[in-house]
């Protein structure tokens, strides 16, 4: 009987053993039941950056042969299609769930073309890759592209970078740095596009009345 008594206790043992491991298991797969399921993705919401059809301006104009608008650069940062904000001065960050539908540099080259060619500023506008010559060309820089945010408020924060070169002397003609401040109707991703396309409108209107203004002081090649 003595024999026997060890074979009894281990039996013993991996019955509780059993027991303990098959409650173990229910218990896991219980928990499993109650877990919340994983929320889908957030939509990504997209924009395109607008301007309004550009009047011809009045009181003459440049009357150049022709003008060539090269793909407009971008400063560090604002090439890809991140929407940008600032909450305090030398910081930035992106909103999470909003993004450019391109590139902003990429969406203005076309609206700077269209621009320009409506102005009345040259009698021929050439749109970056053109194979045709020009007499002019105007480069243009996107320097800073920003929602500021402060509380409840926020501003569009537009700053670009305008030459006029010309093209038959490489030599440079004028430049200017352009800085336009939008407020916004809130601080939402929403009224900061609104906010931007407003901004890029004004700038398109000093760049048409800058350009003007060259033109009356000899911006032409004779």
């Amino acid at each position: 009987m003595q024999m026997n008594r060890p074979n009894q206790q281990y039996r013993h043992k991996l019955r509780w053993a059993t027991r303990i491991g098959v409650l173990a298991l229910a218990s896991s797969l219980s928990a499993c039941t109650v877990l919340p399921e994983r929320a889908p993705p957030h939509p990504i919401t997209t924009y395109r950056l607008t301007l309004p059809t550009t009047t011809q301006p009045t009181g003459g104009a440049a009357n150049c042969a022709s003008v060539r608008i090269n793909a407009m650069t971008t400063a560090a940062g604002f090439s890809g299609t991140a929407m940008r904000y600032s909450e305090a001065a030398g910081t930035i960050a992106d909103f999470a769930f909003n993004r450019w539908a391109a590139p902003p540099a990429r969406m203005l080259d076309p609206l700077l073309v269209q621009s320009m060619s409506n102005s009345g500023l040259f009698r021929s506008v050439l749109g970056p890759g053109s194979p045709a010559t020009a007499t002019l060309q105007l480069d243009t820089e996107l320097i800073s592209l920003v929602q500021r945010v402060t509380g409840s408020h926020s501003t569009a924060h537009l700053v670009m970078r305008v030459s006029v070169n010309n093209l038959t002397t490489e030599h440079q003609i004028a430049a200017r740095q352009f800085v336009i401040d939008q407020t916004a109707s809130a601080a939402t991703p929403e009224a900061g596009v609104t906010a931007t396309d407003a901004a890029v409108a004004r700038w398109n209107t000093e760049l048409i009345d800058w350009l003007r203004q060259l033109g009356r002081s000899g911006l032409c090649p004779s």
